[in-house]
């Protein structure tokens, strides 16, 4: 498969592109701002915030996720150590966090790492996947497609989870689920597909 793989299959992902979407809502205005997203699954959600302007930071703490991002946006790529980062204090105007906090154990010191590196006044947008139990999900399993094989180690996050995980060191303003079933199943069926393809 060729380096732009993660193009490919953003292009056939009604979901991928509605996260995209939210989370671009979500940040509004960038341009003149400094940003940096996290766990931007494999560089593709990084490609496109880029281009709405702004200095753009991205991390992630795989190696791997790691040399994908930089094949697409070259610049300001950091490994991470799961909750700390390499960046200085007070440096970023907004954060976009997206799938990376049910892949770390230590979520809480994340949450005081993002304080520290936060301008006051800054914005964060969190992308996790909301813990429900369905049919769906019983089907993604069947499939492989389960929280082990994509690293998590929680399933997700409810809103009061996400909500006290925040504690004092963040507000949260406003939460919205975008996801339905039907292109969440689409979804699944497409990963799927790409995984066998990743196998040969």
């Amino acid at each position: 498969m060729d380096t732009n793989w993660h193009i490919k299959l953003f292009n056939r992902s009604v979901l991928k592109q509605q996260k995209l979407r939210e989370i671009q809502a979500y940040l509004g205005e960038t341009a003149g701002l400094t940003c940096l997203d996290v766990g931007s699954d494999n560089g593709v959600i990084s490609y496109f915030l880029r281009k709405n302007g702004g200095t753009w930071y991205s991390a992630d703490m795989n190696e791997q996720a790691v040399d994908s991002i930089r094949q697409l946006v070259e610049l300001n790529v950091y490994k991470l150590d799961f909750e700390k980062t390499p960046f200085e204090n007070a440096l970023f105007d907004k954060i976009a966090i997206v799938d990376y906090l049910e892949h770390i154990h230590n979520d809480n010191a994340f949450i005081e790492e993002l304080h520290r590196i936060m301008k006051s006044g800054g914005e964060l947008i969190i992308n996790v996947p909301l813990v429900k139990f369905s049919i769906l999900r019983k089907l993604r399993h069947l499939l492989g497609q389960t929280d082990e094989k994509h690293g998590h180690v929680r399933p997700g996050y409810t809103i009061n989870q996400l909500r006290d995980l925040l504690g004092d060191k963040f507000e949260l303003v406003e939460q919205k689920t975008y996801v339905r079933s039907f292109s969440e199943f689409v979804d699944t069926i497409i990963s799927c597909g790409y995984g066998m393809l990743e196998k040969g």
